[in-house]
């Protein structure tokens, strides 16, 4: 019987190498579109779970109790709490949050710690370089703690400080701006103001598929 089950297999064999050769490029295009549909799934999988290991990364790193508010479309509601109408004239390119909204959410319950984010249009230079698309920011003193991010050399400004012209800027600004690493105490340039560098961040963290701002 076991002899009788070797010769089964090895014409079952014979038979397939047969058939295989006698549809060679047919049993070629089938391979490839198996090889072709595994490699697929494999890569689809592959960046489904490095998106989600950044996305958790980001929230471990910036905190899940941290929420941004943008200036976006007004909706009136009615006495029910309704949405009546969407007001389409102020979308999030011409509208813009105030002091009065600052100390809106400043005021909320609930929140510990607010901090504004103003986008600043602005050419960072300084006597001898330009930064062209520099990503500048004017705000407050709670930054370090509101995105975890540390300062490597120096230290950032304090609450006492905000009416001076101090800024804290990230390693590659200082290395493309300034030409170092560590250009404590130099002077830089926006709008034809001078700023005294106090302070460089540790590198931001960032990633081919979503790349964040060096501040």
């Amino acid at each position: 019987d076991q002899g009788k089950t070797v010769m089964l297999v090895s014409g079952d064999i014979k038979l397939a190498l047969k058939t295989l050769r006698a549809s060679r490029w047919r049993s070629i295009l089938t391979m490839l579109g198996i090889v072709i549909g595994v490699a697929s799934v494999v890569v689809t999988i592959s960046l489904g779970e490095g998106v989600r290991r950044q996305v958790e990364g980001q929230i471990r790193h910036l905190g899940s109790d941290m929420i941004t508010v943008r200036a976006g479309r007004t909706k009136p509601t009615s006495g029910a709490g309704f949405i009546k109408d969407i007001n389409n004239g102020t979308g999030s390119g011409t509208a813009v949050l105030g002091e009065k909204d600052y100390a809106t959410v400043k005021a909320s319950v609930g929140v510990e710690q607010a901090v504004p984010f103003s986008v600043v249009n602005a050419l960072p230079k300084t006597d001898t370089r330009e930064l062209p698309g520099g990503f500048v920011v004017g705000t407050t003193a709670g930054v370090p703690d509101l995105l975890n991010q540390k300062v490597r050399f120096g230290e950032y400004f304090g609450v006492d400080e905000l009416n001076k012209r101090i800024a804290v800027i990230g390693q590659r600004v200082a290395e493309d701006l300034f030409g170092e690493n560590v250009p404590i105490g130099k002077s830089l340039y926006l709008r034809g103001e001078r700023f005294i560098v106090s302070g460089i961040f540790e590198q931001f963290e960032s990633s081919p598929l979503s790349p964040g701002p060096d501040y």
